[in-house]
């Protein structure tokens, strides 16, 4: 079948031993990503993220976004306006930015569906443990890019997944709502062919991907 994110022949991976789930492996954006066929329904998923822990005041969650949560302090002023895209039901890393004087607007399509959000240009636009779950990461990029104004970024936390690494042991695969999982190559590719100039790299899980 053809690549969620590049549309280029993906071939199968890796299948899961215990649920015989199949991933897929694109040889062109190094994208590795959940057959379609064993994604869960939109009510699962819901499901699942309710189950999450929703505090904005979690302190070791805090801790987590902090990475992120700096670089937007080191990379935009205050007087910036962002997006948290995806937020979920407690939007920690934008809560902490409006603290020190950020507008962060929010968009979640369980939690916070107001697309009016999305009519509008960012200085920078947040995605904290989002596009690992994208059914269509393709689209869902270019809309993040194309929301973006003439010098803006995208900061985003996932995991990335390291080629040199065991995919059988990977714990981040073995969330149900975790579907697409990006290696470094892949955020080169993905600089390349939606208007970005750069990838910073800020250890295995935080990036800014600046226009």
């Amino acid at each position: 079948m053809n690549c969620i994110l590049c549309e280029g022949p993906a071939t199968l991976f890796f299948i899961e031993p215990r649920n015989q789930y199949q991933y897929l492996h694109c040889q062109t954006c190094d994208l590795r990503f959940l057959h379609p066929q064993f994604r869960l329904t939109s009510k699962e998923e819901h499901s699942r993220y309710l189950l999450h822990k929703n505090d904005i005041n979690d302190l070791e969650y805090q801790k987590f976004v902090s990475p992120l949560y700096k670089v937007v302090l080191d990379r935009c002023s205050s007087d910036s306006i962002g997006l948290d895209y995806g937020c979920g039901a407690a939007p920690v890393v934008s809560h902490l930015l409006t603290q020190q004087g950020y507008s962060v607007l929010h968009y979640d399509p369980f939690f916070k569906p107001d697309k009016g959000v999305l009519e509008k240009k960012y200085r920078f636009i947040l995605a904290v443990e989002v596009v690992e779950h994208f059914y269509d990461p393709g689209r869902e990029l270019l809309k993040l890019s194309h929301l973006l104004d003439p010098k803006g970024a995208l900061g985003i936390m996932t995991l990335l997944y390291n080629p040199k690494d065991s995919f059988e042991s990977w714990y981040y695969k073995n969330d149900p709502t975790h579907v697409c999982f990006y290696s470094e190559l892949t955020f080169q590719w993905i600089v390349s062919k939606f208007g970005f100039s750069s990838c910073t790299f800020y250890g295995p899980r935080t990036l800014w991907l600046s226009r």
